[in-house]
């Protein structure tokens, strides 16, 4: 048996880079556009007059108010919806024993025979 040799494969790569520096520049620039843009909103003062924080103040006022008396109104609404409920319920209940009561044949009368009082004995002479 005639053994050969191999001769081992040998792969070179090159890597080949572009100084590309445009890409750094357009990264730069928006780098420095976020920086002022988080500056600008940091330092800017609201320009809330003394009537804005009235109106607000007001606004905030009237809504908590309906909100209450949506609130109110609910409660009622499922207050009358319970009554109405139980109301219903006693009517079957009371419809329910009525008709119980008619289909039921009623009791034989009972006859007591009471004696009648005898009349009292005579006084015995003396």
């Amino acid at each position: 048996m005639i053994i050969k040799e191999i001769e081992p494969v040998v792969v070179h790569t090159t890597e080949v880079r572009e100084n590309d520096s445009a890409v750094w520049w357009i990264g730069g620039l928006v780098a420095i556009a976020a920086i002022v843009a988080i500056v600008f909103f940091v330092t800017r003062q609201p320009q809330a007059t003394p009537t804005d924080l009235i109106n607000a103040t007001e606004q905030g006022r009237l809504t908590g108010q309906l909100e209450a008396s949506q609130s109110v109104g609910s409660s009622a609404q499922s207050a009358a919806e319970s009554a109405a409920d139980r109301a219903q319920a006693s009517a079957d209940r009371a419809a329910d024993t009525a008709s119980k009561a008619s289909s039921q044949p009623a009791p034989a009368p009972t006859i007591i025979n009471i004696p009648a009082p005898s009349a009292p004995a005579a006084p015995a002479p003396q």
